[in-house]
């Protein structure tokens, strides 16, 4: 299709000639876009879309300007929120809140069982936004928003009628064939605004039939096979990258777009024999791995669940604490003369109950093997 994505489609059920006429045309940027969305009954969204496709700025208040109060004017202040009221109006908040004080009128306190909603107020909800439902009834945004909420009624637009005589269209009126071949033309935002309903519908519609958003890039536009989907998310996502010659982020994207969680590789938990237990604390940690093959981190982590102390090659895991052993004196001869750690090795036992025995003899500890010369 060769038509300009930022002109409004010139089909049924999106022409909105008999809303545009020239009067309401004029008034782009002279007034808010709200307010002229309550003028010709259309979404705010509709009315920006087209002042922007026309370069039209929007409306910005002139605060030195003067209103022209007429008493139809003057009996909205104070009977309904300053927004509400500037929207009727067509005037600034701020010339609202001016006027008001200057004529001495309190401010609006809205409370919730003021306002008595009838059956033509709750079918505008969910097919107006709530700003315009709130400007038509002169309430807060934030109590329609409530209210919505209240009747667990979910911001979008759906079928009825509502006030002004604007007839919601359906879903069949909605998705035309026209309307669907422009999914993943144009950005997302701008039909949604086309079409009068909310971005995250037009998004969900777009997905659920598998076509890319508009302005993807070309490496990121493929096909998938069913066989390939069904790779996704029962490997990392590298390794489908590398079988199916894509880059990650590619498969990554789909991943997510499935809503798949990424795949996390479980560990087998190892089943320990009983001859490999009676290695633990009888052997270096490290000499037990390289025997079973596997990281040292499991042989301490087994170790430790067994409550089995780390202990030199040739100790006995029985073998009595430093306070519980007889010292022979061949044995108290090397305390000072070797390293403690080679004791210790001779013996087979822990350095520290050596060290332990030498400070309790009152040995000073051996610093070099060298003879140190009298002075």
């Amino acid at each position: 299709m060769n038509q300009d994505p930022t002109v409004p489609m010139k089909v049924t059920s999106l022409n909105l000639a008999e809303n545009w006429t020239e009067e309401n045309l004029v008034r782009l940027g002279t007034i808010p876009d709200h307010l002229l969305g309550l003028i010709v009954n259309l979404p705010t969204s509709q009315v920006r879309a087209l002042r922007e496709s026309r370069g039209i700025a929007r409306f910005t208040a002139d605060y030195n300007v003067e209103h022209n109060w007429t008493p139809e004017d003057i009996s909205l202040l104070g009977k309904m929120s300053d927004p509400a009221a500037a929207t009727r109006i067509g005037v600034s908040h701020h010339q609202i809140v001016k006027e008001r004080n200057r004529l001495g009128i309190p401010v609006f306190w809205e409370k919730f069982d003021v306002h008595k909603w009838l059956p033509e107020h709750d079918a505008m909800l969910g097919v107006r936004s709530d700003a315009e439902v709130a400007a038509i009834l002169g309430l807060s945004p934030a109590r329609v928003r409530f209210r919505r909420t209240t009747l667990g009624i979910p911001r979008q637009r759906g079928s009825g009628t509502v006030k002004g005589g604007y007839v919601a269209p359906t879903q069949e009126e909605i998705w035309t064939p026209e309307a669907m071949a422009r999914l993943g033309t144009i950005a997302d935002s701008l039909l949604a605004a086309l079409l009068r309903i909310h971005p995250k519908d037009m998004r969900d519609k777009r997905e659920s039939l598998d076509i890319p958003r508009f302005g993807l890039p070309h490496h990121m536009l493929r096909k998938w096979t069913k066989e390939e989907i069904a790779l996704i998310g029962t490997m990392p996502d590298s390794q489908v990258a590398k079988k199916l010659g894509i880059s990650r982020t590619q498969v990554e994207v789909r991943r997510k777009r499935m809503g798949l969680p990424r795949f996390i590789r479980t560990k087998p938990v190892r089943e320990w024999k009983p001859e490999e237990d009676a290695m633990l604390g009888v052997l270096f940690d490290a000499e037990i791995a390289a025997r079973l093959g596997i990281n040292r981190l499991l042989v301490q982590q087994r170790r430790s669940k067994l409550g089995i102390p780390r202990q030199f090659p040739g100790q006995s895991k029985n073998k009595k604490k430093d306070e519980d052993r007889a010292w022979l004196p061949e044995e108290e001869a090397m305390l000072g003369v070797l390293f403690d750690s080679q004791v210790a090795h001779k013996l087979g036992i822990l350095c520290h109950d050596v060290s332990a025995h030498r400070r309790k003899l009152g040995i000073p500890r051996l610093y070099s093997n060298k003879k140190v010369l009298p002075l």
